[in-house]
């Protein structure tokens, strides 16, 4: 599926094989691909899924549609299909425009049989030729009709040469409506399918994700295939991740996942900077690549993936919480898709096919409208005001869809020359922007943001496509839409990334974009186009609420940078990695001008509360740390209450024992006797007491002293 301009122009186009769907959509020659994935009765397409994989797309919608076999049969009466010329040449041809022949878009009617002898078996068919799987499809059929068999390779071939006349006459095949009027065959009977229930389920694939559109809570689907490691209970602990939450799962399948498919995904994962250690590792063995072993499976050419389905979004709570389990457990998880199940479509693939009713309730009709020829449309001319390292980091991709031109205060004509850009100085803006350019791009800092939109003239700005890429943007909304003419088209967006995290790749990274006035859609969907291309993550987002979430995200976290920067903070032999992170922190936020980081603050409205909050949560986490030391002390106070009040207790207990009691001779402490007549029972009771029963705790003195004349122990004795 071909679209031009956002889906002002539409074309359904036929391809040799599901590889090349796939490829012309990884190229950017269609927007779109339909791609079988799974029947009722041969089960899931597996080798489909590995393209899907291979070529990086993303399934971004669903369609099942019922399948009948026909009994179908070479007598033709009247057909328009083949058209006359094409001869044994595959209808494959006729739909590249290889033929040279013109392909027909209306379809023959299906007619229906007029013998009636169908019952007992035909007499215009005693042998049936098609693909295994549709023969045990219609097995009761044949069987009761007791047809020869033979067999194709396909349903599609088995037409194909029956149509050709290879074949001969007697002879039947199988096939579908669709056979019926591509090939020109006739129904010979209507349905023989053993079941009424077989149907094929196709996914429609894209470049870039859907799932940010998919609202939570919506009927829709998720696909994603992970690999876990070769040890026991790996499957058991990763079901775990969805049932523990309630995850439902629709559908889990294993397969051989061949080693060539799993590289090409561990490459795509690879951070940017594990991509620049392989790259050094490259050049320190003479430009010959380390080689990576992926998996330790036990047969290194082959290694099991699990396909798996759940009802859901990847981004509702549940799922995302049971998605990052899973990758924490798994050798790697990669999401196909969220999409809306039933065969709706969600954000801009609805608006590309809803308004051409591609897909409808009674299955895929294509609608032939012809589409522009790329020859017939210029490329974009795109201009950058400002040509620093940011400008020429845009201008490195842009210069692969668009004629690039640049203008910026210091020379850069050198580093423009070597990008294939054409460079003005900025006392030229005029000059540059006579240049009958299509999209201006300001890439510059955001406190000189101001003063360069108001020197630009902007007679030379109507009818052009304006576009900024600061990092808050509801101060660079309100100044586009204050300075400029209703003429001139505003696109706000704020790159995700920078020349570090988009060295290697624009893959995976995201661009939030909010269309504040665009007259000209086709144009601004072009050069959104291009972003999509690049397998960025498509993001649309108001203005404001890009900026708060960014106080809560990129403010905060220069905040924190430059505060643990103050703390003088180094590395030590013994860091843990959630210190060599906030050490990273410091590093990534510092290396930024100070300037960036009061621009942050000044130009977003919600920094001063990010601020306020952050106070607040200090003070709220010191009163929480004053109040855990006070109940910790009260603790150990009442602790102390309670073993004086059984020291005062035993000594009381010990004074009424020891009173009366004839005590053998012996030395207290400090030299006095203990033998005690009776009448001062109650001095001594309290003198030993006091001894055994210190006010202070500690050890018992006496039962040393009293060891001294007795063969007993202190130990026996203080007890």
């Amino acid at each position: 599926v071909t679209a031009a301009g956002g889906g002002l122009d539409l074309s359904v186009v036929g391809l040799p094989s599901h590889e090349h769907t796939c490829r012309a959509v990884a190229s950017g020659q269609a927007r779109f691909a339909l791609v079988p994935v799974e029947k009722s009765i041969s089960g899931t397409i597996h080798s489909n899924f590995e393209l899907i994989l291979r070529h990086g797309l993303s399934i971004v919608a669903e369609w099942e549609q019922p399948v009948k076999y026909h009994l179908l049969g070479q007598q033709v009466q009247a057909a328009e299909h083949p058209p006359e010329g094409a001869g044994a040449q595959s209808y494959l041809d006729m739909v590249n425009g290889d033929s040279g022949v013109e392909m027909p878009m209306k379809l023959v009617e299906v007619h229906p049989p007029t013998n009636k002898e169908l019952t007992s078996g035909s007499p215009l068919a005693k042998r049936v030729v098609s693909h295994p799987m549709a023969i045990d499809h219609c097995q009761s059929y044949l069987r009761a009709r007791d047809f020869e068999l033979g067999y194709a390779a396909s349903p599609e071939q088995a037409c194909e040469l029956l149509a050709n006349g290879h074949y001969g006459p007697g002879t039947a095949t199988l096939g579908t409506d669709h056979a019926v009027s591509t090939f020109g065959l006739r129904v010979l009977d209507h349905d023989i399918g053993d079941s009424g229930n077989d149907i094929t389920r196709y996914v429609l694939v894209g470049p870039n994700s859907m799932s940010g559109y998919v609202a939570p809570g919506s009927p829709s689907r998720t696909t994603a295939i992970f690999c876990l490691p070769d040890e026991g209970g790996a499957l058991y602990k990763a079901l775990a991740c969805f049932s523990l939450r309630g995850v439902d799962l629709a559908k889990i399948e294993s397969t051989r996942t061949s080693q060539v498919v799993l590289q090409h995904l561990n490459q795509q994962q690879l951070t940017s900077e594990q991509m620049k250690q392989q790259e050094e590792a490259s050049m320190s063995s003479g430009g010959i690549s380390p080689k990576v072993d992926l998996l330790d499976a036990r047969d290194k050419r082959y290694a099991s993936s699990f396909y798996v389905d759940f009802l859901g979004s990847e981004f509702d709570d549940d799922a995302f919480r049971a998605l990052a389990q899973l990758k924490e457990q798994s050798k790697f998880v990669k999401v196909l898709g969220s999409y809306l199940r039933s065969g709706a479509l969600v954000g801009p693939v609805r608006e590309a096919l809803a308004p051409r009713k591609a897909v409808t309730k009674t299955g895929f009709k294509p609608t032939y409208v012809p589409a522009r020829k790329p020859g017939e449309r210029r490329r974009l001319k795109v201009g950058i005001v400002g040509f620093g390292n940011f400008g020429q980091f845009l201008a490195k991709t842009f210069t692969k869809h668009f004629d690039v031109y640049a203008a910026s205060k210091s020379d850069q004509s050198t580093k423009a020359r070597q990008l294939g850009v054409k460079f003005f100085p900025l006392f030229e803006i005029t000059s540059f922007l006579k240049q009958e350019l299509d999209v201006v791009l300001i890439a510059t800092s955001i406190l000189s943001f101001d003063d360069i939109l108001k020197s630009l003239p902007l007679q030379e700005l109507r009818g052009k496509l304006l576009v900024d890429v600061l990092s808050v943007k509801t101060h660079a909304k309100e100044s586009m839409l204050a300075t400029l003419p209703p003429e001139v088209d505003i696109l706000c967006t704020h790159p995700m990334f920078g020349p570090e995290s988009g060295k290697y790749s624009w893959q995976g990274l995201a661009l939030v974009y909010d269309r504040v006035r665009i007259k000209d859609q086709e144009r601004c969907d072009r050069f959104l186009n291009m972003f999509e291309m690049e397998r960025c993550k498509m993001v649309d987002m108001s203005c404001e609420l890009h900026d708060e979430y960014a106080a809560n995200s990129q403010f905060i976290t220069h905040l924190m940078g430059r505060i643990l920067a103050q703390q003088g903070l180094s590395r030590t032999p013994i860091d843990t990695r959630g210190f060599q992170s906030l050490l990273g922190l410091v590093d990534t936020t510092v290396a930024d001008s100070f300037e960036l980081f009061y621009a942050l603050y000044k130009y977003n409205n919600h920094s001063e509360q990010t601020l306020r909050q952050l106070r607040e949560a200090f003070a709220l986490v010191e009163r929480q740390l004053a109040a855990k030391e006070a109940s910790l002390a009260a603790r150990a106070q009442i602790a102390q209450d309670q073993r004086d009040q059984v020291v005062a207790e035993c000594r009381s207990m010990l004074r009424e024992a020891l009173q009366g009691l004839q005590l053998p001779d012996a030395s207290l402490p400090n030299g006095q006797p203990v033998n005690t007549p009776s009448a001062n029972g109650n001095a001594a009771a309290t003198m030993i007491s006091d001894i055994l029963l210190p006010p202070s705790g500690g050890d018992i003195p006496a039962a040393k002293h009293i060891a001294k004349g007795s063969q007993q122990s202190e130990k026996e004795i203080a007890s």
